[in-house]
């Protein structure tokens, strides 16, 4: 396990860089060297090196963190770009005779600072590495479990296709075919007619009737028919035959629309 975790925090990617945010009464060569001895002996597995650094801020057109003034988005945004989690922001200062740093280890994710160390120098640019073993083991219990924990492993999403199942319907009995009216139209047209005929036929048998009763009034106040017996007799029977055909036409007219009304 122990050998594991070593070959863990050799092959791990740098995620932990040194950057200069304030420098007091120090020139820019003299804080370069400064910053460079305390990478050299920060020994924090995971440690960008310094020179590295430099490098990708130079691609940026930047040297140092000094612009910053302190501000936490923009030292966030300087670890962003060196591609790293941890920062350790250095500020180096010479009062008098005295020369100082502090030292403060930067979240680049969450903007926090989580540990502090303000060191004075025995020296004017001398960083004894004892001086740092504290702060170094305070910066080793932060980092190290971010370069130890176990990526995630992309697990490709498996997909059952199940084959849909087929439900069967009940068969239903098949609709009742429409009903025909062609009976009850025949039918209607039948008693249509047979009414037309009993009326013709009584309006015949009406008028045949009625030349029954003209003539001519004679002296005695009586009409004198015109017709002979034979044919008043001859015309009677007529009249009462399509007075009768009349009658039965129209009681079969009454039936057969009843019937068509019933089957329709």
């Amino acid at each position: 396990m122990v050998s594991h975790v070593l070959l863990l925090l050799l092959t791990a990617e740098p995620n932990t860089a040194t950057i200069l945010v304030r420098r007091t009464a120090v020139s820019p060569a003299e804080a370069t060297g400064l910053m460079s001895k305390v990478t050299q002996r920060l020994e924090v597995p995971g440690l960008l090196e310094f020179n590295e650094s430099q490098r990708r801020l130079s691609t940026f057109a930047l040297k140092d963190g000094t612009t910053c003034g302190g501000k936490p988005d923009c030292h966030a945004e300087l670890g962003r770009q060196l591609e790293v989690g941890w920062l350790v922001l250095v500020s180096v200062s010479q009062i008098a005779t005295d020369q100082s740093l502090a030292l403060e280890l930067f979240n680049v994710a969450s903007q926090e600072v989580l540990e502090r160390e303000s060191l004075l120098l025995p020296k004017r640019g001398e960083v004894p590495a004892a001086m740092l073993d504290n702060f170094a083991e305070r910066v080793r219990a932060r980092v190290l479990p971010a370069l130890v924990e176990p990526k995630p492993i992309d697990v490709p999403l498996v997909t059952t296709l199940l084959r849909p199942v087929e439900v069967k319907q009940p068969l239903l009995p098949p609709p009742p075919p429409p009903r025909s009216h062609a009976g009850g139209i025949v039918l209607g047209a039948v008693a249509l007619a047979a009414v037309g005929a009993g009326v013709g036929l009584l309006v015949n048998g009406l008028a045949l009737q009625g030349k029954l009763t003209q003539g001519t009034p004679g002296q005695d106040g009586r009409i004198h028919s015109d017709l002979s017996s034979s044919q008043a007799k001859a015309l009677n029977d007529s009249a009462s035959l399509q007075l009768g055909l009349a009658a039965g036409a129209g009681a079969l007219g009454l039936a057969l629309g009843a019937t068509a009304v019933i089957v329709w």
